[in-house]
């Protein structure tokens, strides 16, 4: 099941196996986080997940809507027991979390074969 927005959909969401994936691509603000979050839902209340990676290489620009919905959406992750992954998150994203104190509080992978030995983030032990 894949989910986009629009003709140029700034994300993409699709669960393969037990795995949810997002790729979210250019600028994730305001504008965009509702309708991500809206599209995660049904996932996540379908519970067929057994963990999420967002692929953030490709945003190129992230304000505080966009650090709060995966803030959120990682919290509400913890509470389900599925571990959230940010896959090769661009230097604009990594330098926005670093500002806001909130590497430790995700799991960052630079490769996709990473995610099963990623450690688990300090803001969950």
């Amino acid at each position: 099941m894949t989910h986009t927005t629009d003709a140029t959909p700034p994300f993409t969401i699709a669960l393969e196996a037990d795995i949810l994936r997002c790729r979210i691509q250019g600028e994730f603000t305001l504008e965009t986080t509702s309708r991500f979050r809206e599209a995660v839902e049904p996932f996540l209340e379908a519970k067929r997940c057994a963990m999420a990676v967002i692929d953030l290489e490709h945003v190129r620009f992230m304000d505080s809507s966009g650090i709060g919905s995966l803030v959120a959406l990682n919290s509400r992750l913890q509470a389900l027991g599925i571990q959230l992954h940010l896959l090769k998150p661009s230097i604009q994203v990594r330098r926005t979390l670093e500002l806001v104190q909130l590497t430790r509080f995700f799991s960052m992978v630079d490769d996709a074969g990473q995610v099963d030995q990623a450690p688990t983030p300090a803001a969950s032990r």
